[in-house]
């Protein structure tokens, strides 16, 4: 989601994330008629080792139940979820698909807010 725009304390992040997406799509175009696609994935919140360490820091132990408690989808991303991307980006069923950034962002869709919906709040 950075890649689109961010809070302005992680400018440069998102910066990065969306220059990123465009040399994704550029060298996409020049690599195209040469057989060779370029791909990427833009990845949201994952729970990774380093993560973890970083979150039960700051903010306690039960950090990844509120988390995944907070995503419209259920849970924020696993690893094993961005190598089942890659995996297809990898295959034969991707085969047509090349300057294609895929979103990862289940904490997150376009259009949507990343709230729960809370019908006791009438939200």
């Amino acid at each position: 989601v950075a890649a689109l725009g961010g809070a302005p304390f992680i400018m440069a992040y998102s910066a990065s994330k969306a220059a990123l997406a465009a040399m994704t799509k550029n060298n996409a175009a020049e690599l195209a008629p040469k057989g060779i696609r370029v791909n990427g994935v833009n990845m949201g919140w994952c729970l990774t080792e380093n993560e973890d360490k970083l979150q039960r820091k700051n903010s306690g132990d039960d950090w990844a139940i509120k988390a995944d408690a907070g995503v419209p989808i259920g849970r924020i991303l696993r690893p094993e979820d961005v190598a089942a991307t890659v995996g297809f980006l990898l295959s034969d069923a991707s085969a047509m698909m090349t300057g294609s950034v895929l979103s990862l962002h289940p904490e997150y869709s376009d259009g949507m807010l990343s709230l729960v919906a809370d019908e006791d709040e009438g939200r």
